[in-house]
């Protein structure tokens, strides 16, 4: 099998990085202060022991503006930012997210704020600096746009509504031509558009602009079952047609369950019509997903039938959730093998209805996205589906795995080169002096993440003899 370029993250590009690492040249310059103070982001020198610069830094009370870096670079390149993690003890989201800090960050000549995620670590996680994998762009007079995340959306911000950032440094890897060649027909090659995501629309309702709006695109909103119950049209309908009571059947009889599939799969034969008359005066075509249970008896049961929604061209994607009953959130919330694939796989064969697997849990190493993904897609998956969206895209580590798991031929040629680690390789010697200066980070660990730079000094504070925060 011919290698193919691996394209997670920047590990495929040759040329040495650039650290932009003196980040007190952002401007304005009056954002800035060498003191704390509120409405500025504090300037921080430090040192690695690759380079040195100045960090940002900005706590959840802090309200600092937008600023702005230049890199003053030309063509394509890959950008990574590179983040202090911020302690535990700073972050008072009031609310149920209080394991993650944000940032926000854009290109000028984005059309939205892309939103960067870390997990906020503690003492020896302040000892380093972690590298967020951002995207590959074009720098030709583009400027980097930084901002901290609100919480909450309104006229009038809260203290403390924002997350607490430290910005260390911004890497830039030039691609070649042949690379930079490489991305484009990557990009243009429509074949790997395979993901599907859903969001629910708690952050959309707080948006206020439509920039807001993309930053947390969020079109649909369905939650579990049942879809029919024991409504009095239901069961006065089943009762003309068999002449039984269904509140006096056992809930699985299988004859009151064809029925309410009936009634069920005639719905969907009505939003299929309405879908496609909407699609004629729009000029151009709807289509429908589905996202449904575990099991084809699971969703029998709660009235869907799979194979007569594909058959009756009914819905264009099926998306099973996961193989846990009912799709009840349990800690085995996810596809044990093959043998739960097929069936669906069988119900949708020979129609136009494409088969998207949800790929669950929602956090995993990248290996396992890729293991998870490569199993999903040779048991018959023609997609792969991603509940919770919002959860998983703002750029964590599995993010650089997870977005390109629409492309088969990579996860196959990786599968067959024995799945090696999907960080950066690091040659033994480098291993031993990062862990030797790193000690709460395992071998095994670091191998995977390309993201570790040992901070050596933080305003004159040996971080490697004590962490301050």
């Amino acid at each position: 099998m011919t290698p193919l370029p691996d394209l997670i993250g920047d590990r495929a590009f040759a040329s040495p990085p650039i650290y932009l690492s003196d980040l007190d040249r952002c401007t304005p310059s009056d954002a800035l202060s060498r003191e704390s103070r509120r409405g500025c982001w504090r300037t921080l020198e430090y040192e690695t022991p690759a380079f040195a610069g100045t960090m940002l830094m900005a706590n959840p009370e802090t309200g600092a503006p937008d600023v702005t870096c230049r890199p003053r670079r030309r063509g394509p390149h890959a950008i990574s930012i590179g983040i202090h993690p911020t302690d535990v003890g700073q972050i008072d989201w009031r609310n149920a997210t209080g394991d993650v800090a944000w940032l926000r960050a854009r290109l000028t000549g984005d059309p939205a704020f892309s939103i960067l995620e870390w997990e906020p670590g503690g003492h020896l996680k302040r000892r380093r600096l972690e590298e967020i994998f951002w995207k590959v762009a074009d720098l030709t007079d583009q400027e980097i746009i930084f901002s901290q995340y609100r919480l909450r959306a309104g006229a009038h911000p809260e203290p403390g509504d924002r997350s607490p950032a430290r910005i260390a440094y911004v890497k830039l890897v030039p691609l070649t031509g042949a690379e930079a060649a490489l991305v484009r027909a990557d990009r243009a090659d429509r074949s790997h558009k395979r993901l599907q995501g859903h969001t629910d629309l708690s952050n959309v309702l707080q948006a206020g602009t439509v920039e807001a709006i993309r930053e947390e695109l969020e079109p649909f909103y369905n939650r579990r079952p049942p879809y029919l119950d024991y409504e009095e049209p239901l069961t006065a309908g089943f009762r003309a047609a068999t002449g039984r009571d269904a509140r006096q059947l056992p809930p699985d009889d299988p004859e009151w369950l064809r029925y309410r599939a009936g009634v069920l799969t005639g719905f969907m034969r009505r939003v299929r019509g309405a879908m496609a008359a909407e699609a004629g005066a729009r000029g151009s075509p709807i289509e429908i997903s589905a996202c449904i249970l575990g099991s084809i008896a699971d969703n029998l049961f709660f009235g869907i039938d799979v194979a007569a929604w594909a058959n009756g061209g009914l819905v264009d994607t099926v998306m099973p959730y996961s193989g846990a009953p009912y799709a009840l959130p349990v800690p085995t919330d996810t596809w044990s093998g093959p043998d739960q694939v097929r069936p669906f796989a069988e119900a949708v064969a020979g129609t136009d209805c494409r088969l998207a697997m949800n790929v669950m849990p929602r956090f995993m190493p990248p290996e396992d996205f890729r293991r998870m993904a490569k199993m999903l897609y040779d048991a018959g998956s023609d997609r792969l589906f991603f509940w919770d969206s919002y959860q998983r895209d703002h750029h964590r580590g599995c993010w650089n795995a997870l977005r390109r798991l629409g492309h088969r031929g990579e996860i196959d040629h990786w599968h067959a080169a024995g799945e090696p680690p999907l960080g950066t390789p690091l040659t033994e010697r480098e291993l031993k002096e990062r862990c030797a200066r790193l000690r709460d980070v395992r071998p095994e660990a670091l191998e995977r993440d390309r993201a570790i730079q040992p901070l050596l000094t933080l305003a004159g504070w040996n971080m490697q003899g004590f962490a301050p925060g």
